[in-house]
């Protein structure tokens, strides 16, 4: 048995890998969860994280007594739709698409005017004088 298998089986999620990047209409999210099943993960959504976890006991049957858990948080991007999330696992690999919102907030810059302040921090200020 090679070493990474060892190491793998004693500590098997220590070598998940996670990928999110950003597209035209969506954000995806790819999480490794190797030896996992669907009835073994829960994805969930908390003001604006996307939170994934995963436990895995070992079978009943099974000589060996094996354990895995483990939960990642991805803070997820203001325009992101989180109510929209939706998620696939195909070969270990648990894929999650967010899509955009389609009205994005509206950004107005505030011009900057110089002159006379007559704020009570500036009139503070005098009196100290």
């Amino acid at each position: 048995m090679a070493l990474d298998e060892i190491f793998l089986r004693f500590n098997p999620h220590t070598l998940l890998t996670n990928e999110f990047s950003e597209h035209k209409d969506h954000y995806k999210i790819v999480c490794e969860c190797r030896g996992f099943h669907t009835d073994n993960l829960a994805i969930e959504e908390r003001n604006h994280y996307i939170v994934i976890t995963g436990e895995r006991k070992s079978h009943p049957k099974s000589k060996e007594q094996q354990y895995a858990r483990f939960s990642r948080v991805f803070s997820i991007p203001d325009d992101a739709d989180g109510k929209r999330v939706s998620a696939t696992f195909k070969n270990g690999l648990l894929t999650l698409i967010i899509p955009k919102k389609k009205n994005k907030a509206h950004v107005r810059k505030i011009p900057i005017k110089t002159g006379k302040a007559s704020t009570t921090l500036e009139k503070d200020k005098r009196k100290k004088i």
